[in-house]
């Protein structure tokens, strides 16, 4: 129904979106099913996580931070560009992301179907 401007009315719906948060503390795979929110990892040594298929999670969006100064490890099989940068400007793809020994470095990655887009990061990562 039109406000007495007639302008139309927005009615709003609340959305709520619930985000897991996990700790990782060994080497371990990570289900499709479970893939999405926040994931921590640290160790006394780098630790390799295993991240699903980006086929088996389109559109899903997950954060790694971690949280003990390791070069902790990203690992996927999509052929040899399971990750990609966002940045047009810079293209680097690979199977494997390795962080920064640094307490706090993170990436943030979303599926795109076909592989993993770093949509954002702190520290250098390195795509191999």
């Amino acid at each position: 129904m039109p406000t007495r401007d007639n302008a139309p009315r927005i009615h709003k719906k609340s959305v709520t979106q619930r985000l897991t948060a996990k700790a990782l503390t060994a080497a371990t795979s990570i289900a499709a099913d479970d893939m999405g929110g926040l994931y921590t990892i640290s160790g006394s040594s780098a630790v390799t996580i295993t991240v699903p298929d980006p086929s088996t999670c389109a559109g899903t969006t997950v954060m790694f931070k971690l949280a003990s100064d390791q070069a902790h490890i990203l690992s996927g099989n999509a052929g040899g560009d399971t990750f990609s940068t966002s940045d047009v400007a810079v293209s680097d793809t690979g199977d494997i992301l390795t962080f920064p020994n640094n307490i706090d470095s993170s990436a943030v990655l979303m599926s795109d179907g076909t592989r993993y887009l770093v949509i954002a990061h702190s520290g250098t990562l390195v795509y191999s």
